[in-house]
């Protein structure tokens, strides 16, 4: 058995703890955001593994790339084809590593930046092969097409129903100054995703959106604010 991406595995001290899952920008590859996967795994725990996934497609100017285009201006048809088939390997990969890697199921969290995060969005409100896939997303500096709530388009027909969504944490921060990725969509994402789920009370409860006053970037300020998230989300086993 192996994985259909790309991939750079750290291992934990011990085996059956949780899973760090990082998607990197476009650009760049399964290499660019280890730093920040070991930085969580040091504040974290001894038993955190750290998987990092290379995105599928070769980028314009050179690494790779979830879908073609950028967050803020997608290639033409690239939200109907590469977003939904970048989000069915991001989600064949969190099925498959629990066991490959021999992690804890139940503790599988994702984390994307730029877009990364874009697709992290994407995967986050998808329909799952199993309830339990993700214990959280940690979303940085992305967005999530307005597609998703747009019937007939491949996005909505992969997105779960309100019953799958309520219970789904989802962390979300974004710079303020970002000028690659304005934090307007941010906002507008989060104003989408409240539409999948209907129910108000509970995606107030489900969703924590957290900026900041940086740029396109993961300041200090929100790893640390990440460790914070995955310390309430995950009980480290000792």
């Amino acid at each position: 058995m192996s994985l259909p991406l790309e991939h750079v595995f750290i291992p934990a001290q011990r085996t059956g703890g949780p899973l760090l899952v990082l998607l990197h920008g476009t650009g760049a590859d399964e290499h660019d955001l280890l730093p920040l996967g070991e930085s969580i795994k040091s504040d974290m725990d001894a038993d955190l593994a750290v998987l990092s996934l290379r995105a599928p497609l070769e980028a314009e100017y050179g690494g790779h790339c979830w879908f073609n285009g950028f967050s803020s201006a997608p290639a033409e048809g690239a939200v109907a084809t590469t977003v939904p088939a970048s989000c069915r390997l991001v989600v064949e990969c969190c099925r498959l590593a629990p066991p490959l890697f021999k992690t804890d199921p139940q503790r599988t969290v994702l984390l994307g930046f730029s877009q990364g995060s874009t697709i992290g969005w994407s995967v986050a409100t998808c329909s799952w092969p199993r309830p339990a896939l993700l214990a959280g997303v940690l979303l940085m500096s992305g967005r999530l097409f307005p597609d998703v709530a747009t019937p007939g388009t491949p996005l909505a027909a992969a997105a779960a129903p309100p019953a799958e969504l309520s219970g789904r944490r989802i962390w979300v921060t974004h710079g303020r100054l970002d000028g690659t990725t304005p934090v307007a969509l941010a906002r507008e994402s989060l104003d989408t995703a409240r539409l999948l789920w209907r129910d108000d009370e509970a995606f107030t409860t489900d969703v924590i959106f957290a900026p900041h006053n940086s740029g396109h970037d993961i300041p200090s300020v929100s790893v640390q604010a990440a460790c914070d998230v995955l310390h309430t989300w995950l009980v480290i086993k000792t």
